[in-house]
């Protein structure tokens, strides 16, 4: 697996799906979860391996599967998943997910981008009142994503979702006070002092 893939087994809550569409269909399939399930598919899991989606999903919905269902039932369904399946019959739904995933993946970066220089611009005017322009501008640069990130863990992508995240659950307001709390020791602009001779 690479760094954007998800173990997709460590989400039991994500199941809850898949529950709720194998006991509400009389004849379920697998193509039809999956069209079912598109936006929430795109905003879960994520690869750039069409076939591993493939995989996970279809293994996910068969464990599933088989607790839901009587044995006959099972595998008459296990049947058409590998019908639906054959000769990569599925290819094009999960390119279709994946650059569905890679736009909303960039979509992201650009808001909690914004979100984030938004945030930092209005804090260094806050914690230095008297400071050129200049100044702040140093400020601003020290707390990037990148290094915001590569300071205290985790992927840009993580980064990005838990921001937006805050965004949703407070607005600006909430990301300022987010910034505020983390990284106010990075906020004061540092004025040097000269030796002043008389």
């Amino acid at each position: 697996m690479n760094n954007n893939e998800t173990n997709f087994h460590e989400h039991d809550g994500n199941n809850d799906r898949l529950i709720i569409y194998l006991n509400e269909q009389i004849n379920p399939s697998y193509r039809g979860f999956l069209s079912r399930n598109r936006d929430f598919i795109i905003s879960s899991d994520n690869s750039n391996n069409w076939k591993n989606l493939d995989d996970s999903w279809s293994t996910r919905f068969l464990i599933e599967a088989k607790k839901l269902l009587n044995r006959t039932n099972f595998n008459t369904l296990k049947k058409k998943i590998e019908s639906e399946r054959r000769k990569n019959g599925l290819q094009a739904y999960w390119k279709g997910i994946i650059k569905e995933q890679n736009k909303k993946r960039e979509s992201n970066k650009m808001i909690a981008s914004a979100m984030q220089e938004l945030a930092v611009a209005s804090l260094a005017f806050k914690h230095n009142p008297g400071a050129a322009p200049g100044k702040l501008d140093k400020v601003v640069k020290e707390l990037m994503i990148k290094k915001v990130v590569e300071k205290h863990g985790g992927s840009i992508e993580i980064y990005n979702k838990n921001l937006i995240g805050i965004y949703d659950n407070g607005g600006m307001d909430a990301i300022t006070k987010h910034f505020e709390k983390k990284f106010s020791s990075c906020l004061k602009v540092q004025i040097k002092k000269k030796n002043l001779r008389k």
